[in-house]
């Protein structure tokens, strides 16, 4: 088992009873590194601990962090990797890196921590990035590290920029799912690169990310796999229309989830052409489209359970009655157009 394992030299005494570091450091520290790596391996928080000799270790059984990461995770996570074996993190195949606020310190997580982190964990398939000041470097390194990667989630890291999705697209070949929500300075040049070279992408979100435009999304119908998108920003999306929906309509035909939510310019003509060649439609989600007249064509969607129609003055109750007419289960949000359109209906 790898947590059971001596980690530290002999003679370390790990207990904070007998270490003399006070109790409320030693707490301190803890929830920093359980905060700053949470991993999915055997040991607690990801990293692996000793078992503590002080009095209340030995007696509730419980796992107390050495010493020597209690020191040192304070403020760089290349600290607390000198603290692994890499025989107990090489094996690791999740992890989420997340920043807290600024007074637990950890804004000055830095690239090279994140870095030497990453040429550990060779192993990972299932990565998160949430809130992170770091650059497209760290991305480098996952990436050229970490080629068997599945899933990435760039979750509000707002210094990457389109050379991180580049760095995944050229080493990740196999990925599956891309969750880049929050990063204003995405665009259309990385999406390019992705659908190019990771054409197994299932599942793709670049919601809240204002710089892709028509020409991006349209890209992205290369992705003939692709079965969820989100393009969702609140409070609106200018830059993408019917142009890039209805090509990815028309190229994906195994859609089953599509998020369009503040996307001012979407018409009637994306409902057609989603209607018309996603048959696998299950979600749909317009709120705050308000060039959308009619919902009835959806109908053809025989899959379709959830719309969402929340600010779409445009669509008329006749339309969404007509739409229950044929998908008596289908749920509409908000609920008020749903009641109407029943009233309508059984009228």
């Amino acid at each position: 088992d790898a947590h059971q394992m001596p980690l530290l030299p002999k003679g370390h005494n790990p207990g904070w009873r007998r270490s003399g570091t006070p109790r409320s450091e030693c707490w301190r520290s803890w929830t920093r590194s359980r905060c700053l790596l949470r991993a999915g391996c055997a040991t607690s928080g990801g990293a692996c601990a000793t078992r503590g000799r002080g009095r209340r270790g030995a007696r509730h059984g419980k796992w107390w962090w050495p010493r020597t990461i209690g020191r040192c995770a304070t403020c760089d996570l290349r600290k607390l990797v000198g603290a692994f074996a890499s025989r107990a993190v090489g094996s690791v195949a999740f992890m989420t890196v997340r920043e807290l606020p600024d007074p637990f310190g950890l804004r000055k997580l830095t690239d090279y921590g994140l870095g030497e982190l990453f040429r550990l964990c060779k192993a990972l398939e299932h990565v998160e990035l949430v809130m992170l000041n770091v650059t497209d470097y760290s991305v480098e390194v996952l990436c050229g590290a970490c080629p068997a990667l599945k899933s990435l989630t760039l979750r509000r890291c707002s210094n990457l920029t389109d050379n991180a999705l580049i760095s995944v697209s050229e080493h990740c070949s196999g990925l599956t799912t891309l969750h880049a929500e929050g990063n204003v300075h995405f665009g259309n040049a990385g999406l390019e690169a992705l659908a190019c070279h990771c054409t197994q992408l299932v599942s793709v979100s670049f919601a809240q990310c204002p710089s892709i435009t028509d020409d991006g999304v349209a890209v992205l119908s290369r992705l003939s796999q692709l079965q969820t998108l989100d393009l969702s920003l609140k409070p609106y999306r200018l830059t993408v229309g019917d142009t890039g929906v209805c090509a990815v309509a028309v190229h994906c035909p195994q859609l089953r989830s599509i998020n369009l939510s503040g996307c001012e310019r979407i018409t009637d003509m994306s409902v057609i052409a989603l209607a018309l060649r996603c048959p696998l439609l299950e979600r749909l989600s317009m709120r705050d489209c308000r060039q959308v007249t009619d919902v009835s064509v959806l109908a053809a969607c025989s899959h379709l359970a959830e719309l969402n129609l929340s600010g779409v003055t445009g669509v008329t109750g006749a339309s969404c009655s007509a739409l229950l007419e044929a998908l008596p289960l289908l749920e509409i949000v908000p609920i008020d157009v749903l009641w109407s359109a029943r009233r309508s209906y059984a009228e």
